[in-house]
Parts: structure tokens; sequence; C-alpha cells
């Protein structure tokens, strides 16, 4: 379950998991893994890419789904959304 911790973490690193990897402090690394990291990437990525309109209206409504399961509530939705429209150049 994604948090705003996480979250936040994640935009300290720009979303780059080679520094937080190098650079992460142990009460990050207790905070964050590597599996809620990727699911962050993953969820990022698909929210630009719907934006865009690059996916069929099922997998946007399946994007959807996973924003709304995957996260612990709606201010921690919001909040990955906004990073998801700093990276729309992905």
């Amino acid at each position: 379950m994604i948090t705003l911790k996480h979250l936040k973490i994640y935009k300290s690193y720009d979303g780059d998991v080679d520094s937080f990897a190098r650079c992460a402090t142990k009460k990050e690394l207790s905070i964050i893994n590597d599996s809620e990291w990727f699911f962050i990437d993953n969820l990022i990525q698909d929210l630009v890419l719907a934006e865009k309109g690059l996916v069929s209206e099922a997998y946007r409504d399946l994007v959807a789904y996973r924003v709304e399961q995957g996260c612990d509530n709606e201010q921690t939705v919001l909040e990955l959304k906004k990073l998801a429209c700093e990276r729309r150049d992905i």
C-alpha cells in the first residue's frame, strides 16, 4: 500500500531508484522497499500514458482501479497524480 511517506521519499530522489539505492538512509530503507518503489514507477508511467490517450479505455479503467486500490487514501492518490503530471515527458 502506497502512502504519502513513500511518495515523499520517491520524490526526494526524483524517482531515481539508483540514487535511492546508493544514498538512502536506514530510516528511508525501512519505509519503502524496491517493490513499492517500482509499483510507484509503474503507476506513474501508466497514469502518464492514460493522460496522453495512449491506452485503451479498459486499460485506463484498470489503471484507475490499481491507483485507488494501491494507495492508502485520497490524499495519496492526489499526490501520485500530481507526480504523474510533473512527469508527462515519460
